[in-house]
């Protein structure tokens, strides 16, 4: 993007009012933002205001704070310090404030703690005694649960908590540059020093553990090309969560497939097709890349969704080996309350709101829609791949929530917290508050020559939603921490009732009470 389109840009985002304030308010001492000298001068300039997270009793807010006519080394408008302030009220006459901080930066990260659910809230962020302007792709929030300064805290999910689980993916460990999608862009290349994979995976590891995780799933890309050290990376990084299968689980995505012969996978294991699996030795090794797992009541299923040779800019599949797996151990939980995660969205409604991104081949998605139908406990399905926040439908499936969740790795480098009650889950976007990160976001929010923020963020409604839903089969997590046992340890070759009744003695053999302890809600 040219500095020209970059001041056409700023223009139109200075131009955005917020819908609620009344021009008669401004002279009200009580009201008007505190005017401050700055030393910014007159071009000082608070945008991009967005309601990144909301749950019942918190709220997270982020903005930046710029020049809008001057452009920085990376030809975006250049960033000014300034510090942080969000007040809060029953309207905008009643605001108060719930966050000052007068540490200078220009990626502001507000989070605002104790408030009630199922309430409205006025709202009102800035920097400098300058009023932070909503985000333009924010302004249908309106349709939603949030408009420009003003949200509804929802009501927690029915019943008791009972676990907390971090949704995370496209970490692309080893990569070398973002924001190259088909030649878009000239990308934003990797510092190799400290490279942007590195800082924004391990702060969404130690971010979401801090929030309450108790247990992640990670739904593919790793890595940026499965090389065995890159891969290696991933495993230490994620261990921060517990050691896999304790802490964590994770699945293959289009990345992280089987490469040709080179350096990087030389020493992995070689397939009959020439290629080396580097992603199958360090996260499945002795057993297919899919599998399943129970979790205080909860079943976990994890798919391969690149289960396939080749390139990576295909689409996903699903070989026939797991189809049938899959069919015999969802028969075998068809009324469990059971969560799917794979790399690949699978929702027509998802393949027809991406430009140039590959989903799940339609006619696996089909048919996986279709064991989703005929199973009552599958309830959610995560997906990566597209980079965004994005809540999609299959009628086939009408009880499934089809979650897309945005990449660690650039804008708007977060992960989400899915916390299950035994009436309902809420699922929330958690940008990462590492400064690192924050910086790294604001840039990557330029990407595919300025369109990829507003795709990548998504509405209010794709990155925070609560789900009423029958849970009941849930139990409170009360036990030590503890091995609790993968399924899938070895593929059901056929969805035949034999291979179904295996299945359940697999699940029969599981400890019900092997499972990580309770913590707090994220």
């Amino acid at each position: 993007m040219g500095r020209r389109q970059l001041l056409e840009l700023a223009g139109l985002v200075a131009a955005t009012p917020l819908l609620w304030r009344d021009p008669a308010v401004a002279a009200e001492p009580e009201v008007a933002p505190r005017r401050v000298p700055s030393a910014a001068g007159p071009r000082f300039r608070a945008v991009e205001l967005r309601v990144m997270t909301l749950t019942e009793t918190s709220a997270v807010l982020t903005w930046y704070t710029c020049d809008p006519l001057r452009v920085d080394a990376h030809g975006q408008p250049a960033p000014v310090p300034a510090p942080t302030r969000v007040r809060i009220g029953s309207s905008p006459l009643r605001l108060r404030d719930a966050v000052v901080d007068e540490t200078p930066t220009a990626y502001h990260h507000a989070v605002v703690t104790g408030l009630e659910p199922g309430r409205r809230y006025a709202f009102e962020a800035s920097s400098n005694g300058v009023v932070a302007l909503e985000a333009p792709d924010q302004l249908l929030g309106l349709l939603t649960s949030v408009g420009p300064g003003w949200f509804r805290t929802p009501q927690p999910p029915p019943g008791e908590h009972v676990l907390t689980i971090a949704l995370l993916n496209d970490l692309h460990i080893g990569e070398l540059s973002a924001g190259n999608l088909g030649g878009l862009g000239s990308g934003f290349p990797v510092d190799p020093s400290n490279p942007y994979w590195r800082f924004t995976s391990r702060a969404a590891v130690a971010e979401a553990t801090a929030a309450g995780a108790q247990l992640a799933l990670v739904a593919g890309d790793l890595s940026a090309e499965a090389g065995q050290r890159d891969l290696g990376e991933a495993v230490a990084t994620l261990n921060g969560f517990g050691p896999q299968g304790t802490g964590w689980l994770a699945v293959r995505g289009n990345h992280d497939r089987p490469h040709p012969p080179g350096p990087d996978v030389d020493a992995c294991t070689r397939r009959p097709d020439g290629s080396h699996d580097c992603y199958a030795d360090a996260f499945a090794p002795g057993r297919p890349t899919w599998l399943s797992t129970d979790l205080h009541g909860l079943h976990v299923v994890g798919l391969d969704t690149y289960d396939h040779a080749g390139t990576g800019a295909d689409a996903g599949s699903l070989g026939a080996e797991q189809f049938a797996w899959l069919a015999a151990d969802l028969a075998a939980h068809r009324d469990q309350p059971t969560v799917v995660f794979g790399h690949h969205p699978v929702t027509l409604e998802s393949s027809l709101t991406t430009v140039g991104v590959q989903d799940l081949a339609p006619a696996d998605a089909r048919r996986l829609e279709g064991l989703y139908g005929r199973t009552p406990g599958v309830f959610l399905h995560h997906s990566g791949h597209t980079h965004r926040n994005r809540r999609t439908a299959a009628p086939a499936a009408p009880r499934v929530t089809f979650a897309e969740v945005a990449a660690v790795k650039e804008f708007p480098t977060g992960y989400a917290l899915l916390r299950l009650h035994t009436g309902g889950f809420a699922l929330n976007h958690y940008p990462l508050a590492d400064p690192q990160c924050r910086e790294w976001a604001q840039r990557t929010r330029y990407e595919l020559l300025g369109a990829f923020g507003p795709y990548a963020v998504g509405l209010p409604g794709d990155r925070n939603m609560v789900v009423k839903r029958d849970l009941s089969g849930l139990r409170p997590a009360t036990a030590a921490r503890s091995g609790w046992a993968l399924g899938g340890g070895a593929a059901v070759t056929a969805a035949s009732g034999a291979a179904a009744a295996a299945v359940r003695r697999r699940a029969r053999g599981r400890s019900a009470g092997d499972a990580p302890p309770a913590t707090a809600p994220g």
